[in-house]
């Protein structure tokens, strides 16, 4: 598949998910369906499919559609299909095959981008924080540094910055935002970017789950409390360990 103008895209795409994208693209076009997933075992090829119409409106209003969430298939999905993807999908947004997404009416509101996130960090987030503390050993791993030290700081900088960023960005805005908690920062930073370099947690893997709670839990208390791109999170705190 041709896609017009790579070298002029806004935004570059890593080389590992356009060849995932032309394979699901081929394999569309030749009518073999089922075969994705066994070619291209990674990085997962997670999406739903929308109609432009739906792209123009809200979210909310959006009905379940077809789509892929950690590998699996479900006829009926609301996942990924929010504010924050439609916020993505305008500013950054890379088009692939069709009309180009530029040309799109791509609905945006910033306030009810804020509500959205500050209702994903009181709700998803809090149960995800609960549940690590009722499971110690899986909280306690590398994977989970990394997934809660920069999923949750991911949505506060949205909340202070108005501008969403990656994991690895939040993570890095995070070390000097959260002082206090550059440790767990760092290791959530070292697991996604480097993960064959020593962890300063090696010996004390508890300490590292005691550390991430104590953090996500200031991010979330923060971020629920905020109030625009003018608020600014909470700096100087130590961390309890």
């Amino acid at each position: 598949m041709a896609v017009p103008g790579r070298a002029e895209l806004p935004d570059a795409v890593p080389d590992a998910v356009l060849a995932v994208c032309d394979a699901h693209v081929r394999l569309l076009d030749e009518r073999l369906p089922g075969l994705l997933d066994r070619q291209w075992p990674q990085p997962a090829y997670d999406g739903f499919y929308c109609v432009a119409e739906d792209l123009a409106g809200s979210p909310d209003v959006v009905p379940d559609v077809p789509g892929v969430l950690h590998g699996w298939f479900d006829v009926g999905t609301h996942a990924d299909i929010a504010h924050i993807t439609w916020r993505e999908l305008r500013d950054h947004g890379v088009t692939l095959r069709g009309k180009d997404l530029r040309e799109l009416a791509v609905w945006s509101d910033d306030e009810a981008l804020r509500r959205a996130t500050r209702r994903n960090l009181d709700t998803y987030w809090r149960a995800q924080l609960e549940a690590m503390e009722h499971h110690p050993r899986e909280a306690s791993l590398p994977q989970a540094a990394e997934w809660g030290a920069l999923g949750a700081p991911r949505l506060v900088h949205l909340l202070v910055t108005g501008a969403p960023t990656s994991k690895s960005g939040a993570g890095r805005w995070a070390l000097d935002a959260y002082r206090a908690h550059r440790e767990i920062v760092e290791e959530a930073i070292r697991v996604r970017e480097r993960p064959d370099d020593p962890s300063t947690y090696a010996a004390e893997p508890d300490r590292r789950r005691r550390d991430l709670v104590a953090f996500m839990r200031e991010v979330i208390a923060d971020g629920v409390a905020s109030s625009g791109p003018s608020f600014a999170p909470s700096t100087g705190r130590t961390s309890a360990t």
